[in-house]
């Protein structure tokens, strides 16, 4: 990514195991003002694949995504003015409970 467009994204993955949902939060930075899309893809560990788009994120936007208690891949992608998209997140993310059981 260009430093002109350089944006951040925070993903966290949920601890509680009866909702390990994964949350998308667009953090700006100096490319906030090109920014036109935000998109978050999940690849979760049932091979199941689920994605969502939300139109000119604004600081502190969020995407909500299903996932599971086990690893689970998040990508997050930025389509800025001129038309170029731009992957700024792409991480296996595991389900880390409060509580492990040994």
């Amino acid at each position: 990514v260009p430093s002109t467009y350089h944006v951040e994204v925070q993903v966290v993955k949920n601890t509680i195991s009866t909702d390990p949902s994964i949350t998308v939060t667009y953090e700006g930075g100096q490319g906030l003002a090109f920014t036109t899309s935000m998109t978050a893809q999940v690849i979760r560990s049932d091979r199941q694949v689920e994605q969502q788009t939300l139109d000119h994120p604004k600081m502190e936007s969020e995407i909500v995504l299903s996932g599971t208690t086990h690893t689970d891949r998040v990508l997050v992608f930025v389509t800025m003015a001129n038309g170029v998209t731009y992957k700024v997140f792409d991480k296996d993310m595991p389900f880390q409970p409060i509580n492990p059981q040994h």
